[in-house]
């Protein structure tokens, strides 16, 4: 008898805590259901953006060039 009542506890704490956590998940995040158009004054400015790396296109006959000068 008392088996079973701790295992009913152990199984009805398991759900509970399962259940919990189905509930955190499927919950609205606070601020994040409309994206910011709603309308619901937490209207949010575009991040700035980091600037994009250079590149520096090199031609092949630049190359050869750098190469003859390093060979002396």
């Amino acid at each position: 008898m008392l088996q079973q009542a701790i295992t009913i506890l152990l199984v009805a704490a398991c759900l509970i805590w399962l259940g919990l956590y189905v509930y955190r998940f499927f919950s609205p995040k606070k601020g994040a259901g409309c994206a910011g158009g709603c309308g619901c004054g937490h209207e949010t400015e575009p991040q700035p953006t980091a600037p994009e790396p250079r590149i520096t296109m090199v031609s092949s006959d630049d190359l050869r060039n750098r190469l003859k000068a390093r060979r002396g």
